[in-house]
């Protein structure tokens, strides 16, 4: 309370004779009570026309057990604060635009940092700056093989929901990596890992296909060792929704929701005829050579 105090004086300061409209994003701890403080200190001091991000509000549609240390969870979160600031004033409304599109992002992406040199990395070349995504030396000097098991990476998801769709492909074996696991342990055609690199790697090196969200290294290492992959980002989450458009593009089955029939879409994914691109692995002597270079100008 005693930081909020203080940010709130430095903003009233900042803000006072002020008229114009002001962006103002809310960032921090991110439990009901403070974000609700937040939102009932600042927006007395914003003009009309003004924006409040309110950020993580994507916390409510996380399983509870998804943050086990931090004091926020689903029914303790910047969305519920909101919800219930609403409730309560209106000189505000949501702004529904931004629930469709990052707004924020794509502002950030455009002014935070300018710059005159860009260099960037990402599945496919976009532009002449755009450069291969950078592989692990593990992953480069693997022999992969297909020892026929789905490595699993789906930590947004529910737990329940996924264990039925795979006990429902009785056939396949999975390698399901889980924050709450302790021991390596199997249930029918189930082997449950903790979260770890080397043993998620040696999973993934080996296996014929990997079911993952929308990141950029893990589809990334799996198309480099040819393996198949099905992407499912986290709903509203910009940067993911963005990485599963561009796999999308080259090819790479996606999928936007889990339903009922997940254990189908498993079945017709292993057994569709995909033809997936070979994903290049960065020179990265090449990519620091150019990076010194341009600044260097």
């Amino acid at each position: 309370q005693d930081c909020l105090r203080y940010i709130f004086n430095v903003v009233k300061n900042f803000l006072t004779g002020n008229k114009s409209p002001v962006l103002v994003v809310l960032d921090s701890n991110h439990t009901h009570e403070h974000v609700f403080n937040e939102l009932n200190c600042f927006a007395p001091l914003i003009p009309v026309g003004s924006v409040i991000i309110v950020a993580d509000t994507i916390i409510e549609e996380m399983p509870i057990d998804y943050y086990p240390n931090r004091p926020w969870s689903a029914g303790n979160n910047p969305l519920t604060a909101l919800n219930r600031f609403l409730d309560l004033n209106s000189n505000f409304k949501r702004d529904e635009r931004w629930s469709r599109r990052s707004l924020m992002g794509e502002f950030i992406f455009k002014n935070y940092a300018p710059s005159s040199q860009n260099i960037g990395l990402h599945f496919e070349p976009y532009d002449s700056f755009i450069n291969p995504p950078i592989i692990k030396d593990e992953i480069i000097n693997a022999n992969p093989k297909n020892l026929k098991h789905i490595t699993v990476y789906l930590p947004s998801f529910d737990k329940e929901c996924l264990e039925k769709a795979f006990k429902s492909v009785a056939d396949v074996n999975f390698h399901w990596f889980l924050d709450t696991v302790k021991e390596v342990h199997t249930v029918g055609n189930i082997t449950y890992f903790p979260v770890g690199q080397k043993q998620f790697n040696h999973s993934l090196i080996h296996c014929e296909g990997i079911i993952t969200g929308g990141g950029f290294e893990t589809p990334a290492e799996a198309l480099y060792l040819g393996k198949k992959v099905l992407s499912i980002p986290i709903k509203n989450h910009y940067e993911q929704e963005c990485n599963a458009a561009a796999l999308k593009k080259l090819g790479v089955p996606t999928l936007k929701d889990i339903g009922e029939d997940f254990g189908q879409v498993i079945e017709n994914w292993l057994n569709k005829n995909i033809i997936y691109p070979k994903m290049q692995a960065n020179n990265i002597p090449d990519t620091l050579s150019y990076l010194f270079d341009t600044y260097n100008r």
